[in-house]
């Protein structure tokens, strides 16, 4: 009698991929000061969020999306002795950390609101800029992206 013939062997487990994210910023500009007031300018008032920066983030998979980020502003140098009189001054500020939920293949819109101490610094005459990570998470793994804004301006 012939043996029975052999199963065959097990198919390899292929792990799925990692998702992949992609951030940018929709402007480098800030809203300082509410709408002008009914009569006093001819112009549409600007619109969008007081303080907040909108960024856009795109997966290609559904994912869980955790948005953090800091602010540096260099301050106007001080007066003082020589020795302090041409140095910068740096404060670096920490953004609320910001959670949503993503769907694969279309577009996030992500608000961060800034610190009120970053806002106040933006305008009092520093130069500020932003460096901002997602960190996206699903059964799959863990990723991250990030984007800079090299000088973040202010919208009146």
């Amino acid at each position: 009698a012939a043996p029975p013939p052999a199963a065959p062997p097990p198919a390899p487990v292929v792990a799925a991929p990692k998702p992949q994210c992609t951030i940018v910023t929709t402007g480098t500009k800030v809203l300082l000061s509410p709408a002008p007031k009914k009569g006093s300018h001819k112009r549409r008032p600007p619109t969008g969020k007081p303080g907040a920066l909108q960024f856009a983030e795109r997966c290609n998979q559904q994912t869980s999306t955790t948005l953090t980020g800091k602010v540096v502003a260099t301050l106007p140098a001080t007066r003082g002795s020589r020795r302090t009189a041409h140095k910068k001054r740096t404060r670096t500020f920490t953004i609320a950390a910001v959670q949503t939920e993503a769907s694969a293949g279309t577009t996030t819109m992500l608000t961060v609101a800034l610190p009120k101490a970053a806002l106040a610094a933006l305008r009092a005459g520093a130069r500020e800029s932003a460096a901002v990570t997602i960190t996206v998470t699903n059964a799959n793994g863990t990723s991250t992206a990030t984007t800079t804004i090299a000088r973040i301006g202010i919208r009146v």
